[in-house]
Formats: C-alpha cells, sequence, structure tokens
C-alpha cells in the first residue's frame, strides 16, 4: 500500500502542475511537443536531451502519465480500480516501459542569476539531462517536478492497482 503522504505529494504537484490534458503534437520540424492548457491559455511544453528533442516514448510518457494520474491517485486513495481501466493501466505499464529507465529527479536551481530547472536521468549516466521549456523559458517548478517523479510515482502506482486486482 502505498502511505498517505506519498500519495499527499502526488497530488501537491499535480495540483501545481498545468491541469490536464496534455495533448502530445509534432512542431514542424517533426519534433514532439506537448500542449497544456494552463491557465485558459494554451501553452507548449517542449523537452530537450542536450541539443535534440527528447525522444518520442519520453514525451508520450511524460503527458499520457499527466493525463491519468489524477485517476491513479484516486483509485489508490479509495482502494478501488474501478476508477482505472485495464486498457489504461496496460497503457501506462508499455509506456513507462518504452520510456527512458529512471530514476529521473529535478534538479530546481533558483539561482538569481542563472536560474535553471532540469531532470537528471539517473539510469545511465551516458544519458543527457532532460530539459523542459515553456516558450523561450524554463517550464515552472512544478511540471518539472510532476514530470521528474511522474517516472516513480505511475510504476508504484500501477503496480498499487494491479495488486488490488487480485
Amino acid at each position: 500500500m502505498i502511505p498517505q503522504g506519498d500519495l499527499a505529494s502526488i497530488r501537491e504537484r499535480l495540483a501545481g502542475s498545468a491541469p490536464a490534458p496534455w495533448v502530445v503534437e509534432r512542431d514542424a520540424s517533426g519534433a514532439r511537443r506537448i500542449r497544456t492548457a494552463a491557465e485558459g491559455v494554451q501553452k507548449e511544453l517542449v523537452i530537450w536531451r542536450d541539443f535534440e528533442p527528447a525522444g518520442d516514448a519520453d514525451v508520450e510518457f511524460i503527458a499520457l502519465a499527466r493525463n491519468l494520474m489524477d485517476k491513479l491517485v484516486e483509485a489508490a486513495d479509495r482502494g478501488a480500480v474501478d476508477i482505472v481501466s485495464q486498457e489504461e493501466l496496460d497503457r501506462l505499464e508499455e509506456a513507462a516501459g518504452r520510456a527512458t529507465a529512471g530514476p529521473w529527479t529535478p534538479v530546481l536551481d533558483e539561482q538569481p542569476e542563472g536560474a535553471s530547472r532540469f531532470i537528471q536521468v539517473e539510469g545511465d549516466p551516458e544519458l543527457p539531462d532532460m530539459y523542459v521549456w515553456l516558450g523561450e523559458e524554463f517550464a515552472p517548478k512544478a511540471d518539472v517536478e510532476l514530470i521528474a517523479y511522474a517516472r516513480q510515482d505511475v510504476p508504484k502506482l500501477v503496480l498499487e492497482l494491479r495488486c488490488l486486482q487480485h
């Protein structure tokens, strides 16, 4: 069972991040972007790995995780899997399996000069970090945290719900 404190932390990250739905689209260059409807205005999150767009599998995992995480947390909290379909659990599990291995860790440098926010990918030291952009600026801290922790939270939540099914 996932501790209530962990579920509360996930809820805080969800509340602070851009609301679902997060929709994956391709830009003119063919790179994937995530369109959000934060504050009633459509915005685009762009995820980069050094000087290249992040891979499709990572971007798709990030958007799917955000879109279903509210339901996952609610189901885990209630101890009831009827909120989340078997298909949704399967899709999340498959997306997590294709995404870059974790853990992903948010690095939030809030220095007045040259602040940066990125996601350190710890599964393989050869892999470049992920940088999440909103337009010309780093994405909000809450979105970076949600994305980074989703790599650990989603598999735990899916496992919890699979255990509740049996």
